[in-house]
């Protein structure tokens, strides 16, 4: 209600009332008069406020407080907080005391802010959300009610097994403060201790209460147990909140398994990238080395390949390999087997190839959880196929000249776990032969960009020698993709029947 008299001399505010937006009390300077009540300031208030002799005023404040104050014989001010909203410093108010009344989520800075020129704060069945860098103030605390709850915000890890004077001065009938934290990775514990609220914080590595599937915490305990230093427990118990621990987790391949895949499907890309077709007929030897910031990887790889018709190059490959991985998390090995089947049309003035590709891997030395259970020695598979077209321009003697476009469909799977995706490729390949006695040398380069951020950059040079019906080369390719950047060198052989 509105409760107001508008006197020449003055204004009185009696009972229960309130001032509102629109009603500027005091504009021109007015004395205003208070008796015994709650007053409720939403608008803005001016002049001299005097509260009457042995008058009680709980005053609570949404608005602005331009006043002086003055106080009659026996007469009491407080200033009222029942939430953020009337959480309202008034400046020239001194020596009262600030009320927080079954207030909820009241910030202890703001409230600080707000009881500088207090004499006392009373927190009553209220709670107070407490930054764990807030520094102690020196208004004195007195806890009435049933309870009070300090929720902590933020990374105490400041905190961690010291006990830190948290608030002082803190007075009450037996007061009860529940300290609560919002961050899951720590457990804070508190004492009351004559006067003095202490606080300490102690890291959680109890990962069953704290991750949100019970099972990968007691997957998480158990290797804790084990191998206590195991890469990824120590990251994890490393993490200050939530956020870090889910990225560790995320990133991690024992507890998100197909990351296992990524170094097989890079490993996958530039195998492809490098892909050449002959028209001679023959079988191909091929020992590759990959090298990347996380892996490394070795294999040789057979083919049989060469013209089917007088337009049409087919070729069959297969190949057996071992990969080493290590992150930040994890060391294993494993075996890779792959397979691949292509065909390529090769008109007087565009080219088309068509690819399909199939890898199965088994990795060692390494359990992951997936599926609810701890599972040892995984195994996973990547398959592609590629459809490429493009131009075949001879801009000079010996040059040719072949940019082209195409897509590319992928999916990776391991265990429970699987992704597929499909991506646009744009590329250039030159290639320069020149015959010399009885050898003919190429020359070639191949450049390669796909939709999925994956780029690719590769030369080599071949030697055929028409006498023996052998031919040998050597290749490099440079690949970037999620997996940063991995390197790729090849040697080739091929005996044409």
């Amino acid at each position: 209600m509105k409760g107001f008299l508008y006197i020449f001399t003055g204004i009185s505010i009696g009972v229960a009332c309130s001032v509102y937006a629109d009603d500027f009390y005091g504009i021109h300077n007015e004395d205003i008069f208070l008796s015994t009540g709650i007053v409720k300031n939403y608008g803005t208030l001016n002049g001299a406020i005097y509260v009457n002799d042995y008058a009680n005023v709980w005053f609570q404040n949404y608005g602005q407080v331009n006043a002086s104050f003055n106080y009659g014989t026996g007469a009491i001010l407080l200033q009222q907080v029942t939430s953020a909203d009337n959480l309202h410093k008034i400046d020239n108010l001194f020596g009262h005391t600030v009320q927080v009344s079954n207030a909820h989520d009241i910030s202890m800075s703001e409230l600080a802010y707000t009881a500088e020129n207090a004499v006392q704060i009373k927190l009553e069945d209220s709670s107070v959300v407490v930054d764990a860098n807030f520094q102690d103030f020196t208004v004195p605390i007195k806890v009435v009610g049933n309870s009070v709850a300090l929720y902590i915000s933020g990374n105490p890890e400041n905190w961690l097994d010291n006990d830190i004077p948290l608030l002082s001065n803190i007075s009450g009938q037996t007061p009860f403060i529940q300290v609560i934290n919002d961050n899951p990775l720590y457990a804070v514990q508190s004492n009351l201790n004559a006067g003095t609220l202490y606080v300490k914080s102690v890291r959680q590595t109890n990962y069953s209460a704290v991750t949100p599937n019970q099972s990968l915490g007691e997957y998480l305990e158990q290797l804790q147990l084990t191998n206590p230093d195991n890469q990824l427990i120590q990251n994890l118990n490393g993490a200050v909140n939530m956020e870090q621990m889910n990225s560790i987790l995320a990133a991690s391949p024992r507890t998100n398994p197909i990351k296992l895949m990524d170094a097989v499907k890079t490993i996958d890309s530039v195998s492809i990238a490098n892909l050449r077709y002959t028209s001679d007929f023959g079988i191909l030897v091929r020992p590759d080395y990959v090298l990347s910031r996380d892996f490394s990887y070795y294999d040789m790889r057979f083919g049989l390949g060469g013209n089917i018709t007088e337009n049409l190059t087919g070729v069959v490959g297969l190949s057996a390999g071992r990969i080493s991985y290590s992150d930040k998390y994890e060391d294993t090995t494993g075996v890779l087997y792959s397979g691949n089947v292509g065909l390529h049309y090769n008109a007087d003035d565009y080219f088309i190839n068509l690819l399909g590709a199939f890898s199965y891997a088994k990795f060692y030395d390494i359990d992951v959880f997936s599926g609810g259970r701890s599972v040892k020695n995984p195994h996973g598979q990547d398959g592609n196929i590629l459809l490429d077209s493009g131009m075949r321009l001879n801009i000079v003697d010996d040059l040719e000249v072949s940019p082209f476009v195409g897509v590319r469909f992928n999916r990776v799977s391991l265990l429970n776990d699987a992704d597929t995706a499909v991506s646009g490729r744009l590329g250039l390949n030159l290639t320069s032969k020149t015959q010399f006695d009885e050898n003919l040398y190429s020359v070639g380069l191949r450049a390669l960009a796909e939709s999925n951020n994956t780029f690719y950059c590769g030369v080599y040079t071949d030697v055929f020698s028409t006498a023996d019906s052998i031919s040998g080369g050597i290749g490099f390719g440079v690949l970037y993709d999620d997996m940063g950047w991995t390197y790729q060198i090849t040697l080739n052989t091929k005996f044409l029947f």
